[in-house]
């Protein structure tokens, strides 16, 4: 009588292809898949594979521009045709959308909470403080017009600081705040933090302004010579100079704002801000903290 593991290390299927008992068997190890349909079975895994790594064509035609569509017309099914085309002028508009600014716009306290706050949430929004007649006040301004048509995609404003905030000391202009997501996220005080008066450049600010975050990049070729090693001095400084913005200046500053879009007035400056003001207007290594 034959042995049922005799019976079961002989069994044989002629076709490429397993019965479920076979593969029961092979599951627990009592016989071995026989070498043809192992093959067979490892070639139908890799064309798997090969399968889920192909190009669906609808992404590949998402690369191909509104021309390239025209040219390929023929070739594809008119509603996957259209659905593409107006993918593409979606995305043709919202880049558009992104790189709107290219200037330094003028701000008005009324129009601070939808022009800075609210705008935030859409973009990055750079609002500097500034006051005639101050030289590193002037020197700010002219870099920013400078940065502006580089990056497009920010909003740069400025507003006279005491239109802003009555009685905002001459010590802390120029003043630029950074806003994203609907509030502020820094506070800078000076040029200290793109290198001083003295050694600040369009290509330090905008370097300095990269390292926060507010640019996706900071493009090298735009670099005059001798330049980078100028903006990597300045982010140096902008790493041990960067001030501590006081959360009652930062809150006090969102009150002015509020109570503008109200048409009310905030007219006293709380001695904490000034005091925070004086101290970022004389910073030195023992006052740097970067929040």
């Amino acid at each position: 009588m034959t042995s049922f593991a005799a019976a079961t290390t002989t069994y044989k299927n002629k076709e490429l292809e397993t019965t479920e008992w076979e593969d029961v068997l092979i599951k627990h190890g009592v016989i071995q898949e026989r070498e043809e349909i192992k093959a067979r079975r490892e070639a139908r895994e890799e064309a798997a594979k090969r399968t889920e790594k192909e190009v669906d064509p609808d992404e590949e035609l998402l690369t191909k521009t509104l021309e390239e569509l025209d040219v390929l017309e023929d070739d594809i099914e008119e509603d996957v045709l259209e659905k593409i085309r107006r993918q593409r002028l979606e995305e043709l508009k919202a880049e558009a959308a992104r790189h709107r600014f290219g200037d330094v716009l003028p701000l008005s306290r009324q129009d601070f909470i939808r022009e800075v706050t609210d705008a935030s949430r859409e973009c990055w929004v750079v609002l500097e403080m500034f006051k005639d007649g101050i030289e590193e006040s002037a020197k700010c301004t002219q870099l920013l017009r400078e940065l502006a048509p580089r990056q497009p995609s920010v909003k740069f404003m400025r507003i006279l600081s005491t239109n802003c905030i009555e009685r905002w000391p001459d010590a802390s202009v120029p003043t630029l705040f950074l806003y994203h997501g609907g509030r502020m996220v820094k506070q800078l005080t000076g040029l200290d933090f793109c290198g001083g008066i003295l050694l600040s450049t369009v290509d330090t600010m905008e370097h300095a302004l990269a390292s926060l975050g507010v640019f996706e990049y900071v493009t090298d070729a735009n670099l005059a010579a001798g330049a980078r090693e100028r903006r990597d001095e300045a982010a140096e400084v902008a790493r041990e100079r960067a001030e501590d913005n006081d959360a009652e200046t930062r809150a006090h500053v969102e009150a002015v704002a509020q109570a503008a879009s109200l048409g009310r007035k905030v007219s006293k400056v709380p001695d904490a801000t000034r005091r925070g003001a004086a101290k970022l207007a004389n910073l030195d290594d023992d006052d740097d903290d970067d929040w």
